[in-house]
């Protein structure tokens, strides 16, 4: 790796775009698909701490996004990190680095699932700490109004539900609900006193 680098290999290509036939092939050449995982990616699936160094230390994006390679064959598109890949995977070392190449804790995909979620539900108890650490939200909603806490339980991951706990996770959606929103308080210059509050994007859905 280092020697491909050394002569100009791009850190951050995605891969070529996937020909539906080897007729089709030719048309294919000079064509990417941004989505496509990258070398950064690939390496944190695996665990490979020393080539991810090597990858950050070059450039490559700590937070490029791609598909994952779980659900393709059902043809569903979930969106994931590197970081995200090597929570879900149990890779501390690799989640670690990344974080300390300022890896966004916080990402979350489509369906609003966080890496939190991913890392709970598998059972990473110490990387449930260090993305809570990171800022990760630990009560935080996917679409269906579950949090970490209630996902972990119900996958009978109990260290990282217990990681979860010990942070001041709750499981209830309505005392999450409750505590991501705000104090209601009276509306500036309504003349009957009517109270408004702010509910967080997480609570919706």
């Amino acid at each position: 790796m280092h020697e491909l680098v050394v002569k100009g290999a791009y850190v951050d290509a995605p891969q070529r775009e996937l020909a539906k036939s080897v007729g089709d092939s030719a048309h294919t050449l000079g064509r990417y698909d941004k989505l496509a995982p990258r070398s950064l990616y690939f390496a944190a699936s695996h665990g490979h701490l020393d080539a991810c160094r090597m990858l950050l230390e070059s450039g490559a994006q700590v937070d490029a996004v791609c598909r994952g390679e779980e659900l393709e064959t059902l043809g569903s598109f979930v969106a994931y990190t590197p970081l995200k890949v090597a929570a879900e995977h149990g890779f501390l070392d690799v989640v670690n680095l990344l974080l300390q190449h300022g890896a966004d804790a916080t990402f979350t995909d489509e369906s609003r699932w966080s890496i939190l979620h991913w890392a709970a539900c598998n059972n990473h108890a110490h990387i449930v700490g260090a993305l809570a650490a990171a800022g990760a939200d630990i009560n935080a909603l996917n679409m269906q109004g579950r949090s970490p806490l209630a996902l972990a339980l119900t996958a009978g991951a109990l260290e990282g539900a217990q990681a979860l706990q010990d942070l001041g996770a709750v499981a209830s959606l309505r005392r999450v609900k409750k505590m991501h929103s705000k104090q209601k308080t009276p509306t500036e210059g309504s003349a009957t006193g009517a109270t408004t509050h702010t509910t967080s994007t997480q609570d919706m859905g």
